[in-house]
């Protein structure tokens, strides 16, 4: 894999989020960029990655365009365009075992708007908090545990959630039991130190980057520029048919994801 990336920079936009002119939300917000201004060489900033365990997510080494808040994003690099996997690591899991169907996981990867109307309506959880829910409830979270206390709250707003989310832990418990006695991920189920949470972790982003790197097949055949890689999804200058590689990525890596474009 090719593992140099570089994006074309316009200095004025660093210029004007540094010297106040763009107001930044958040006043760390100004870290990276400050960082990444002294980085730019010939017009460029120029990124490396490197990979979980060899396997799984590329992290851009250092700081990087990749850790850029979404608006500093769209400010600082206005002819990138984002484009994004639709419900990845959901998506993704859901198709980890062919032949077995989960129906509660299965509503989740497909369908997610319908399942959060099922499983929140009664509930005053944002989209937001709906959706830290359901990706900590995905990785091992506890139902009363503390990191669930820190998304909502107060429990009892998760009340009425709770035999949706209980029927979603059960399909994920047993989907992991699975896979954990699949010699192919013995590795990685090594790397978990025997840990569920993290192994279904690492099993899920494995395949992520494995459907990134199909994207990046696409564009080097069809000659389009991939300029940052994010963990489910990537940026280019370039307008690329999508349903044209959403079925390359069907034929490479037999998951059926979709990739969007995002405003």
């Amino acid at each position: 894999l090719v593992n140099s990336y570089k994006v074309a920079v316009d200095k004025s936009r660093f210029e004007d989020v540094l010297s106040g002119k763009f107001k930044v939300e958040k006043q760390y917000h100004l870290i990276p960029v400050q960082y990444l201004y002294k980085r730019i060489n010939d017009g460029f900033i120029y990124e490396t990655y490197q990979r979980t365990f060899g396997k799984g997510r590329r992290f851009v080494v250092g700081i990087g365009v990749q850790q850029l808040p979404s608006y500093l994003k769209a400010y600082l690099f206005p002819l990138l365009k984002d484009y994004d996997m639709v419900n990845a690591l959901p998506s993704i899991t859901n198709q980890l075992v062919k032949g077995l169907h989960y129906e509660t996981l299965n509503l989740y990867a497909t369908q997610r708007n319908k399942f959060f109307k099922q499983t929140f309506h009664k509930t005053d959880l944002t989209y937001k908090e709906q959706k830290k829910v359901c990706l900590s409830v995905m990785f091992g979270a506890n139902l009363n545990g503390q990191s669930m206390r820190d998304i909502v709250g107060d429990m009892c707003r998760l009340k009425d959630a709770l035999p949706k989310l209980q029927n979603l832990k059960s399909d994920l418990e047993d989907l992991t039991t699975i896979l954990s006695w699949d010699s192919r991920y013995e590795d990685l189920w090594n790397k978990a130190e025997h840990n569920n949470k993290r192994f279904l972790a690492l099993v899920a982003q494995h395949y992520e980057d494995l459907i990134l790197q199909s994207v990046e097949k696409y564009c080097k055949l069809n000659n389009h520029s991939v300029s940052v890689l994010m963990f489910d999804g990537f940026m280019s200058e370039d307008e690329i048919d999508l349903g044209n590689l959403n079925r390359f990525i069907k034929t490479d890596t037999g998951f059926s994801i979709e990739l969007i474009y995002k405003e």
